[in-house]
């Protein structure tokens, strides 16, 4: 049986990353993947991706790394109002300015997708992890979204 964490949107939360990590330790999972998203609203961000880059979890690329790693604009989401496009953009900006330059190197860095190939029994089994779709760091997959767009996403 393969036993493994996938965690993912940490957004500079320290707290939450430790509790997270203390649990998967007491859990005996050995294998950690990281989908992204260690940047972002909380003030440690800095001390996430270090935290991370510790205990060697792979780590993909989420869309509020991207944002900070090319300095990429602050684009208004329209499902969000005019408070919370305010504290976003605030939030955003303070990690622009905190996150070091070697960590936005090291966040350019990172891939769009993990593929894991396991044997299981006399066959192998594939897993992709993506932040958000093989389209885009930013689209959202909902549990509507309906299989057969995914799948056409696979076959381009």
């Amino acid at each position: 049986m393969i036993q493994l964490a996938i965690i993912s949107d940490i957004h500079a939360n320290l707290i939450a990353l430790d509790a997270v990590l203390t649990d998967i330790k007491n859990k005996g999972l050995t294998q950690i993947y990281c989908l992204g998203d260690l940047v972002d609203f909380a003030p440690w961000g800095n001390e996430v991706i270090d935290r991370i880059q510790e205990k060697n979890i792979p780590c993909l690329l989420g869309n509020h790394d991207q944002r900070i790693a090319f300095d990429e604009a602050i684009i208004p989401l329209p499902h969000h109002d005019v408070i919370e496009t305010s504290n976003r953009e605030i939030a955003i900006k303070l990690s622009k300015k905190e996150i070091s330059a070697p960590h936005k190197k090291w966040l350019a860095t990172l891939p769009y997708t993990i593929e894991l190939t396991f044997k299981l029994g006399m066959s192998f089994r594939k897993i992709l992890l993506v932040h958000a779709s093989l389209q885009s760091n930013d689209e959202y997959i909902h549990e509507s979204t309906q299989k057969c767009a995914l799948s056409t996403q696979l076959k381009q």
